[in-house]
């Protein structure tokens, strides 16, 4: 399996070096492959400048990644079995400008439905599509809340190398980290999802050390539409959510519950004016600051003092760095 499945990425990916297993030399408890030079990527990034990239060391390097990565969108969605543990010291800087992507020995065979369900979800993620709490719903993927809108940063957050979202930067430890996301828990998600999403955090990982920027949604979508015209099956992703209903509540609920932790006011009167402003929560909150949008920050406030509305803000806009 692991020889067809090195020739594969060979012949799709010519940039993409695969070592070959040796016969004879593999057992279930040892894999042997043949020798590939090169330096890995987790002492390239050691020797990474502190004051940044010149503009052509970081573009060669942003091709070389985005190859990587699209080369795992070949894996999950056109083979259906993927390469689980590409971490730093398992890829291969080589002087022939091309990576070497070593250690085989834990990979991941999707199941089918796993497989086009994954797709679905890039493409929901892709469009911005309704369908995404369909697909969760579809993957088994359960979270303490069914808010649309946290599950949609949450969901890009895990399945998604993007990170151009606020959150998407920070560690759910970090005291910045957005208490209405902090307060969600996965209820459950099955082990053929979970090692998608650990393949992704290790990308967003890279990603971050070298000051990439790469969305995995955008260099898959292709490969996911493929997967998905290829299949007979067909899903209903409708959900009787009343997703107005739930996202005003729940999120309300988190925004008083920080406000009350921050020793602000949150009593009814203040949720109601928050609530008027169309403010549910704490980015919200920031990015009606960032943009001076004093219309709404009034009615917001309306029952705050001046002191009390000034802390808050400055809370909210340190909290969410925008």
């Amino acid at each position: 399996m692991l020889s067809v499945m090195g020739q594969c990425i060979r012949q799709n990916y010519s940039k993409i070096h695969v070592p070959v297993p040796i016969e004879g030399l593999c057992t279930a408890r040892v894999l042997t492959m043949t020798f590939a030079e090169g330096d890995t990527l987790a002492s390239y990034i050691h020797t990474l400048p502190v004051d940044g990239m010149s503009v052509s060391r970081k573009q060669h390097l942003h091709n070389r990644l985005l190859n990587l990565i699209e080369c795992f969108g070949y894996q999950l969605f056109t083979l259906g079995i993927f390469h689980s543990d590409p971490h730093p010291g398992n890829i291969l800087f080589q002087e022939s400008h091309n990576l070497a992507l070593l250690d085989f020995g834990q990979v991941k065979i999707l199941p089918d439905e796993t497989r086009i369900l994954f797709a679905h979800l890039v493409i929901a993620l892709h469009d911005e599509s309704d369908d995404l709490l369909g697909v969760l719903r579809y993957l088994k993927v359960h979270f303490t809340t069914e808010d649309p809108v946290l599950i949609q940063t949450i969901a890009s957050i895990l399945f998604d190398t993007r990170m151009d979202l606020p959150e998407a930067r920070l560690s759910p430890l970090d005291p910045d980290f957005p208490p209405e996301l902090r307060a969600i828990r996965i209820n459950s998600i099955p082990t053929d999802v979970f090692m998608i999403v650990r393949v992704v955090a290790i990308f967003r990982g890279i990603f971050a050390a070298t000051d990439v920027d790469i969305h995995a949604r955008k260099v898959w979508i292709d490969d996911a539409r493929k997967a998905v015209a290829d299949t007979e099956v067909q899903y209903n992703f409708a959900t009787n959510v009343d997703r107005t209903r739930v996202s005003q509540f729940e999120r309300l609920k988190y925004l008083s519950e920080w406000l009350a932790d921050n020793a602000l006011p949150h009593k009814k009167e203040q949720m109601v004016s928050m609530a008027k402003a169309n403010l549910f929560s704490v980015t919200e909150i920031a990015r009606a600051a960032h943009e001076d949008d004093e219309t709404r920050l009034a009615i917001a406030f309306s029952h705050f003092s001046l002191p009390e509305r000034r802390r808050c803000l400055k809370l909210c806009m340190t909290n969410c760095r925008l």
